[in-house]
Order: structure tokens, then sequence, then C-alpha cells
């Protein structure tokens, strides 16, 4: 990952843990994506994939995380609140 062990050792792991451990295991691999940038955004896919337009689909703002949960759209918002 590129972290000097130092880095590395100054992460409070155990707290962490006690943090995520109350929680379910799909909501620790979506915070996972979210904090390290790998989430399939279409902002990240246009990162790997040069030819990928980084827009949202339904409301044509740059798609980063934030905005997964925060889109403007009409049907999208129903569909958040739906789920």
């Amino acid at each position: 990952m590129g972290w000097s062990d130092d880095r590395y050792d100054q992460v409070a792991w155990s707290t962490l843990d006690a943090c995520l451990s109350g929680k379910p295991d799909m909501y620790g691999i979506w915070l996972t994506k979210q904090v390290t940038g790998v989430c399939a955004t279409r902002y990240n896919m246009a990162r790997i994939q040069d030819h990928l337009d980084n827009k949202c689909p339904n409301c044509g703002q740059v798609e980063k995380a934030e905005h997964l949960n925060r889109c403007p759209n009409n049907n999208r918002t129903r569909l958040l609140e739906e789920g």
C-alpha cells in the first residue's frame, strides 16, 4: 500500500475492530471501498478505463462516492428511500 511500518503502526486497529464488530459484514466491505477509493463509482471507473464517462447517468453530475446517496434525481432518490 506504500505505507511505512511506522504509519501502519499508528492505525488504532483494535479500536477500528471494536467499532466494526457490531456492524454487518457488508457494511465493512462498503466502508473499506469508500475509504480506499475503489468503490465502483463512475468517477473511479473512468480513472481506470479512460473511455468511460465519470458523470452520473441520472443527473449528469460527477459521480463520486459522496454522490451515491445524494443524487438529486427524483427516481434515484425514490429508489434509495424504498431500499
